[in-house]
């Protein structure tokens, strides 16, 4: 074998070598995503019911609580659902922020609740860092009523929560 097979076989198994660690690479990022996807939800309707997690309270109990959860995808125009319709008693309120422009601002509104309250209830969710943040949630415990979630910039009610 002359020097320049040598040189033409070192070229194309470093070629070969390259294409496979980049397939491998790959291949990671393919699994890393697939994963995450898959914790997330895996691309599930989020108002597809309630989920349930598992709260510890503290130690000295002993004892474990459950609490519902309610999950709201909100973009720019609307949000998925559009309506949740569940008894009294608190639940675990989480809203992700798939808006496109990040100046969406969210506030809570409710035709009978006073407004003192309402102002607590969205802060216990972190609804007035809405904008800012990808996900936002908290504890929601209200009183029976209608609570909507509007935007603030247009006004629109992109979700309704109704508690009987």
């Amino acid at each position: 074998m002359n020097m320049r097979q040598i040189e033409t076989q070192v070229r194309y198994r470093a070629r070969v070598g390259a294409c496979l660690s980049a397939f491998c690479a790959f291949v990671l990022l393919l699994s890393i995503t697939w994963a995450a996807f898959a914790q997330s939800g895996g691309g599930q309707n989020p108002s597809t019911g309630p989920v349930t997690i598992q709260t510890a309270t503290p130690a000295a109990s002993g004892t474990v609580s459950l609490i519902e959860t309610e999950t709201i995808m909100v973009s720019d125009v609307a949000a998925i659902p559009a309506q949740i319709k569940r008894s009294r008693g608190k639940f675990f309120l989480d809203i992700i922020n798939a808006a496109k422009h990040s100046s969406l601002n969210l506030v809570l509104e409710s035709p009978s609740v006073a407004a003192a309250q309402l102002t607590g209830l969205g802060k216990a969710i972190n609804l007035p860092s809405f904008a800012s943040l990808k996900h936002v949630a908290g504890v929601f415990d209200a009183p029976v009523g209608e609570y909507h979630i509007k935007s603030q910039t247009t006004g629109k009610v992109l979700c309704v929560i109704t508690l009987n």
